[in-house]
């Protein structure tokens, strides 16, 4: 918890707030996982999935699981097999779905890991802070940012379009966040020679065009800039900001 809020702090955002039950539900899923994840009756139903009747089930769905743990609200669940935090929380960052939790407005927040036999981390948002309508839309890599990966190595649920060229890698995902459904009008991403790097909208259930990936890898120790306009429902406003990829 502490690192994540360490990157929730260096955009603005308030940290999360630690719960018993919803720390509970992360651990008991993390357990779950963690027991079952190598059998068949299980590992064809996704990983956020539990089945009843096997050791450990506590809820067949995350919200199921957070209710049983004692969370009345919504809740959003998000994993990583490597059983260390900081670890965990660096590989959601290096993707859009598993990152938008960690950068959106939720209030609460629970962690919950099992070392063996599998590794598993799972963490666990609800609850959502008082926010005003008009808050400022938060962008990563955020204005400034140094050390930032290079590229992409992939996400469970995909979010590229079907047919996307990977032959060359992709790079670092930039990704928009706010208080209403925001989305990136028009984008644009400049190397350091003002030359525009070829980029691709991700695929997003709900139609929004808030993550943009690069179709090749970010060259190392670069700074680039971002111009866009966003919106979220109301006028278009232009942003711009750069970040530094990090030196091989």
């Amino acid at each position: 918890m502490p690192y994540a809020n360490e990157l929730r702090a260096r955009i603005g955002l308030r940290p999360f707030e630690p719960n018993p039950a919803l720390e509970v539900a992360a651990r008991s899923h993390a357990t779950f996982y963690s027991i079952n994840g190598n059998d068949p009756r299980f590992a064809a139903l996704g990983a956020h999935t539990e089945v009843p009747g096997l050791e450990g089930f506590t809820g067949t769905s995350p919200s199921d699981r957070c209710r049983a743990a004692g969370w009345r609200s919504g809740c959003a669940e998000v994993m990583d097999f490597v059983a260390s935090p900081r670890a965990a929380i660096d590989g959601w960052m290096a993707t859009t779905y598993h990152r938008a939790p960690l950068l959106e407005y939720a209030r609460f927040a629970g962690y919950g890991r099992a070392a063996g036999p599998i590794a598993v981390d799972v963490m666990t948002f609800g609850g959502v802070n008082a926010v005003a309508a008009d808050a400022p839309f938060l962008v990563w890599p955020y204005d400034g940012m140094t050390a930032v990966p290079t590229q992409f190595f992939g996400e469970i649920p995909d979010p590229l379009p079907p047919g996307t060229d990977r032959s060359a890698g992709i790079g670092y995902p930039i990704t928009l966040h706010g208080v209403r459904e925001p989305r990136f009008v028009s984008f644009t991403l400049l190397d350091e020679h003002g030359v525009a790097v070829p980029t691709v909208q991700g695929v997003d259930p709900a139609g929004r065009n808030w993550q943009q990936f690069p179709l090749r890898p970010l060259r190392s120790g670069v700074m680039y800039q971002v111009r866009t306009t966003v919106s979220n429902g109301g006028g278009p406003k232009p942003l711009a900001w750069t970040f530094t990829t990090a030196t091989n």
